[in-house]
């Protein structure tokens, strides 16, 4: 009886202190000591607390005390008037506790979004050690935004405010740092920067699961999500498709938490990974703006900066991406900064972060602030003149047209037979003339529209003009893939085809040499082959072929359906299940693989009976964010008895660099003719995730894709 009473006592005692601890009134994560609330605005500020309890707000600038009441889900809010530029102020939260923040300005608040540009330090950047070394601002104040995923949307998130000095700007978004710190010169007032960025993430991902849903080019992609996320809940031992790339999922935990905080505006720095699909981008990035200004229910200020030269896989496509957030200026109180004189075509990552918030920084002054006498834009393109044999082309923000001490290489004409070629030009005034002696009736013209292209047209200002093109002609701005997998009970291999452009458009294949044309067949869903086959495959636009044409080899190997081996100790397999086909399937989402955990992992194959064998080629699966990686060597080794090896040629694999992207691998090893009934793969690999990971320490996953053997 006594211990009965004893535990209703601690029952009753841990009861009450978990009341007491819901109770508790908590203010959103945004809010802390040191923040900066924006001037002159209705500035909200929320948090939970127990349903139905009476919360006061007093603000030391205001007398009067605000008071409203949790509603039934433990939310609540209330909107401050807040003061001119100054500070410092102090907030009172009072409930059955009381929450105190302290040192807290008025000024001006920015985001600064984007992916791996925006989220670059300023330790890293061009001249950040000088720039950290003077970065004593205390009227600065920064605030990071956690790094994670959610596909719900979050109340709330970690972070806090902290004071700029050189002991704390290292680490800050060095766009961010650099935009703010020239504010801070001109306005003379408290900057608040609020950074909410992942390198390597798409718009989609920073984009609300309704406004997806209202794009009908979009929704497949939610579709393809929502399969993947049913197949992991049937199947947990699927890689996660969750991930800094999956749609909505930044959006959630790394946006809605700041909803809806006042603001001034926002930066941002992203696009390189939307280059697959520029004209998906077109309507992507445009309905990620409006969707962050309804979801704020405020109009603010959006800059942004075009991508800068880079060469990517597809030619073309990184100067389309610019093309479409150039069309994005449609926008109101939109403004792009152009990166094309500040580039490397050879690193996506460009170190000079400081001209970019510079020219960030001068669409801000110049829209937001009344600094009338500041031009924020290099020359943009408005209209195309025909006069006989030339073109004139008219811009906005023209004055003083030069062309940074380079000749104007990087104009292009073309007649109705849409061949391109170097134009001359000449500035005459506010205006550029082009003439070509071959092309008599030119109809179109394009400058700088390449991956790679540099800036060759400034305004006196110094700001460089944007690429453009004046013609609305079809470009392929992505491949045609081509998909194979093995299906053993049928004995037949499975090919489909896709192109993820959003025009109208058909692939035309064949299966024998020689490319394809609109004569050939025509690819109308999933085919089945016996094999071996050697397939080829072209997509056509509006009767256009693409420069791209794919090929695939489909055939049959001394490892079709064998079953691999687990010695000497078996490591912790994954439940993939590897198929059979070249390139295997390609998908780390479908289970179609052999996965593995653990460290220099030893795999056998045993053929049935001693057969010649010429090669042995291996595919793999890699995407570091998800935790699969590539071992870091290979060995071959071959045996008659399965007791007595002899090792064949071993390959090493370079190092792991983060934010690889999902890809895939086909890793061989060739030699003289060798007879054996065994293959024995040893696959070296220290099982734990780098330092560098957001997983560090964590375990590694070896996802086997295919293994062949010829």
């Amino acid at each position: 009886m006594r211990i009965t009473i004893q535990l209703l006592v601690l029952c009753s005692i841990v009861c009450l202190s978990s009341f007491q601890m819901i109770a508790k009134v908590q203010v959103s994560s945004i809010f802390s000591d040191h923040m900066v609330i924006q001037q002159n605005s209705m500035a909200p500020i929320w948090g939970r607390a127990e349903p139905g309890e009476m919360i006061t707000v007093i603000a030391s600038w205001d007398p009067l005390e605000l008071t409203t009441y949790a509603d039934s889900k433990g939310l609540w809010r209330v909107d401050m008037i807040s003061p001119e530029a100054g500070g410092p102020y102090e907030i009172i939260i009072k409930a059955s506790n009381v929450i105190r923040l302290e040192d807290v300005w008025s000024g001006e608040v920015w985001i600064a979004s984007g992916q791996s540009n925006m989220n670059w330090p300023l330790r890293r950047s061009e001249g950040g050690k000088e720039a950290i070394s003077k970065a004593d601002y205390p009227r600065i104040r920064m605030f990071q935004m956690p790094r994670e995923v959610s596909t719900t949307p979050r109340f709330d998130s970690g972070g806090e405010w902290s004071v700029c000095s050189p002991n704390t700007a290292g680490q800050f978004s060095a766009v961010a740092y650099f935009f703010g710190r020239e504010l801070l010169h001109n306005l003379d007032v408290p900057i608040g920067l609020i950074q909410t960025s992942w390198g390597g993430s798409p718009a989609e991902a920073w984009t609300s699961r309704e406004a997806l849903g209202d794009l009908e080019a979009f929704v497949p992609y939610l579709e393809e999500f929502d399969d993947e996320m049913r197949d992991f809940r049937a199947r947990p031992h699927l890689p996660n498709p969750v991930y800094h790339k999956s749609p909505t999922v930044l959006f959630n935990a790394m946006v809605n938490p700041l909803i809806p905080y006042s603001i001034q505006g926002v930066i941002w720095y992203q696009g390189e990974s939307n280059v697959a699909d520029p004209y998906l981008y077109r309507q992507l990035f445009p309905n990620m703006i409006e969707d962050w200004r309804a979801r704020w229910q405020q109009a603010f200020s959006f800059y942004y900066v075009q991508i800068a030269p880079f060469q990517y896989s597809i030619p073309k496509s990184g100067a389309g991406l610019r093309e479409a957030q150039l069309l994005s200026l449609k926008k109101k109180n939109t403004g792009m900064a152009v990166s094309m004189d500040i580039g490397n075509p050879f690193d996506i990552h460009p170190t000079d972060k400081r001209t970019v918030g510079h020219r960030l920084a001068q669409w801000a002054l110049s829209k937001d602030y009344g600094f009338s006498e500041i031009t924020p834009s290099g020359p943009v393109f408005q209209k195309m003149e025909k006069q006989g044999p030339n073109i004139r082309l008219r811009f906005r923000y023209a004055k003083g047209l030069w062309d940074g001490n380079h000749a104007l290489q990087s104009f292009e004409l073309a007649g109705s037979d849409r061949i391109f070629k170097t134009a001359t030009a000449r500035i005459e005034g506010e205006t550029i003339v082009l003439f070509h002696p071959e092309i008599l009736h030119p109809v179109a013209v394009r400058y700088a529209f390449s991956d790679t292209s540099q800036a060759a047209l400034y305004n006196e200002a110094g700001l460089p003009a944007s690429s453009f093109r004046t013609d609305d002609w079809t470009e392929f701005f992505t491949q045609t893939r081509i998909n194979a997998s093995y299906l053993k009970e049928k004995d037949v291999f499975q090919v489909s085809m896709e192109y993820r452009q959003i025009v109208d458009h058909d692939i035309y294949y064949r299966l024998e040499e020689g490319r394809p044309t609109s004569e050939d067949k025509l690819y109308e869903g999933p085919l089945t082959f016996k094999g071996p086959e050697w397939i080829q495959a072209q997509v056509f636009i509006d009767g256009i072929p693409s420069p791209y044409p794919v090929s695939r080899q489909l055939r049959r190997h001394l490892g079709l359906g064998k079953t691999l081996l687990d010695s000497p100790t078996p490591p912790k397999q994954l439940n993939g299940k590897l198929l059979d086909g070249l390139h295997g399937t390609e998908n780390h989402r479908d289970g179609s693989w052999f996965g593995i955990e653990g460290e220099n992992i030893v795999l056998t194959v045993d053929l049935g009976e001693k057969k010649s064998i010429q090669q042995i080629g291996i595919q793999f699966l890699e995407h570091h964010q998800r935790r699969i990686f590539l071992p870091e060597e290979i060995r071959y080794e071959v045996s008659n008895n399965g007791s007595r090896f002899k090792e064949l040629a071993p390959l090493l694999l370079p190092a792991p660099e983060q934010e690889r992207p999902l890809a895939r691998r086909i890793l061989s090893s060739s030699w003289k003719s060798t007879k054996a009934r065994y293959v024995r793969l040893s696959l070296i690999n220290p099982g734990t995730l780098p330092d560098w990971h957001v997983q560090a320490g964590g375990k590694r996953l070896i996802l086997l894709d295919e293994l062949i053997i010829e």
